[in-house]
């Protein structure tokens, strides 16, 4: 599974808080995102589950069945509480006077817990 995933590094909020203000990023707030996220990923294992007859006819059984176990892994996780996420908001310093700060948004996954 870990082969999948783009994000290897999983950092929880305050080191985000952390890397960004070092980037040269400023006004970050933080907005907990994982009662929706939970919701989602049982939302969409549900439907991933209900959509088998058609994706085993198109991707084959084995890649089905892989990507179940990996849905079937972060919707567990995140409804034991062991999976979360949260949108950092943050606003860009302009360069000079050149342009208004342009604003950039930041998900992160945390293990083990709450965010706060």
């Amino acid at each position: 599974m870990r082969s999948g995933i783009a994000a290897q590094a999983i950092h929880d909020v305050e080191e985000y808080h952390s890397l960004i203000t070092a980037a040269g990023f400023a006004a970050i707030a933080a907005e907990d995102l994982s009662a929706w996220g939970c919701d989602l990923l049982r939302e969409r294992l549900e439907m991933f589950r209900a959509m088998d007859a058609d994706t085993v006819a198109r991707f084959g059984r084995q890649r089905h069945q892989a990507y179940l176990t990996a849905s079937e892994f972060f919707a567990g996780r995140s409804t034991e509480g062991r999976l979360g996420g949260a949108r950092l908001t943050t606003v860009t310093q302009p360069c000079g006077n050149i342009g208004p700060p342009r604003r950039s948004v930041w998900i992160t996954i945390r293990w083990g817990g709450r965010f706060w």
